[in-house]
């Protein structure tokens, strides 16, 4: 079992409010050891905050609410920031849990208060933020053993540090791509047996520009890749049109904003090419994940070959990731999903124009696997897409 501070909060006059954090680890050598555990065993709670840059101040009521399946012996509360070195800044076991009502109020007041001062003990202290590097720290707190196990990740979860940073693209790539990149280099926490809850997902504040709809649902299709490949027991996103309040601290270290605009399209006579990253599908699906969006890029392309005399041809490809004969029949539905488009704004039946699906096979495809078989992310989102062509040999290369 994960060593763990323990502390007998104060009850109805006989203590007055714990003060500081500092005094947990003195009732720690006093008392000593992990309470005892019942048969059905603790709840467990580990709450990631994102006091930082970017991320907004996080409400008492949403800690209060994460808070209230706590409250007997044995209980177990934790607190993780998320900065660009994520740290455990408070780790409790439930001790001496007063039976009568009255009492076990204060009791639970008290834990409210010290939590409070847990999370402002979580300001960020380096820049940047790893909420894949906090979230596998917070999983390592729990204990082994049965009971209820929830992380709730009280941030906007839009990462700039570490495997699963949102820069550089990253907020736009393929869900698929970035869990494989993740397994491959070993960076993807066990979650299982865990729920996880992200009530402000999304939700920013300045320097971060607001996300889009089409951004907020790429951001959660993110996500929710990572915790299913994770093992989660389940997932809960929220956030979606919540408010945000800036943060009370006046100083923290920097975090680099998230661009929330798709990467452009890339157009030249009587040729496009639409990286997965600029149209936006649902990971392993050949479904928009903002149709209107997606049509607005794919408008781009049309505008390149609507001069251009001769057949159309879409052409679809993938990363390695997936066996060859599923990648075919992907590459394949995406391709036609564009093609489709374009025969609407064309104005031309979509059986006039050829979709081809290569799979991981593309004529025009870059290595994405590097000497040991990790996937390389960057080149993986190279490889996903679709080039929309008239009057141009199929498997041409640009």
């Amino acid at each position: 079992m994960t060593t763990n501070t323990t502390h007998a909060v104060r009850t109805r006059g006989r203590r007055t409010a714990a003060g500081s954090i500092a005094a947990l680890a003195v009732s720690a050598l006093l008392l000593g050891g992990c309470a005892a555990t019942p048969e059905s065993g603790p709840d467990e709670l580990v709450l990631v905050a994102g006091v930082r840059q970017g991320s907004p101040a996080i409400p008492t009521a949403l800690v209060t609410q994460a808070l209230s399946r706590l409250g007997d012996d044995g209980d177990h509360l934790a607190v993780v920031s998320s900065d660009g070195v994520p740290r455990i800044v408070f780790d409790l076991v439930l001790r001496d849990v007063p039976p009568n009502l009255g009492d076990r109020e204060d009791y639970l007041e008290d834990l409210a208060a010290l939590v409070g001062q847990a999370i402002d003990g979580a300001a960020a202290t380096t820049p940047e933020t790893d909420t894949n590097e906090a979230i596998a720290l917070a999983g390592s707190v729990f204990s082994v053993g049965p009971g209820t196990k929830r992380i709730v990740v009280l941030d906007s979860m839009l990462t700039t540090a570490g495997a699963f940073s949102m820069l550089g693209g990253g907020l736009y790539a393929d869900p698929t791509d970035r869990v494989a990149a993740l397994q491959d280099g070993n960076a993807l926490p066990d979650l299982s047996g865990i729920t996880v809850q992200v009530p402000r997902l999304g939700v920013v504040v300045d320097p971060q520009p607001p996300l889009t709809e089409d951004a907020r649902s790429s951001l959660e299709s993110q996500w929710g890749a990572y915790f299913t490949a994770a093992n989660a027991e389940s997932v809960e996103f929220g956030g979606a049109s919540l408010t945000a309040t800036p943060q009370s601290a006046k100083t923290l270290p920097t975090v680099t904003p998230v661009p929330i605009e798709r990467p452009e399209p890339v157009t030249a006579a009587c040729r496009g090419t639409l990286p997965d990253a600029s149209i936006g599908f649902r990971g392993d699906e050949a479904v928009f994940l903002d149709d209107g969006a997606a049509t607005a890029t794919i408008a781009t392309v049309v505008s390149a070959i609507s001069g251009c005399t001769g057949e159309i041809i879409v052409e679809g490809s993938t990363s390695s990731v997936g066996g060859q004969d599923g990648n075919v029949d992907l590459s394949t539905r995406r391709g036609r999903a564009v093609a489709d488009r374009i025969a609407a704004a064309l104005g031309v039946p979509a059986e006039t124009i050829r979709v081809i699906g290569y799979g991981a096979e593309w004529p025009c495809r870059v290595p994405d696997r590097d000497g040991s078989g990790a996937l390389v992310e960057s080149a993986a989102a190279a490889n996903r897409t679709v080039v929309v062509s008239r009057g141009v040999a199929p498997g041409t290369c640009a």
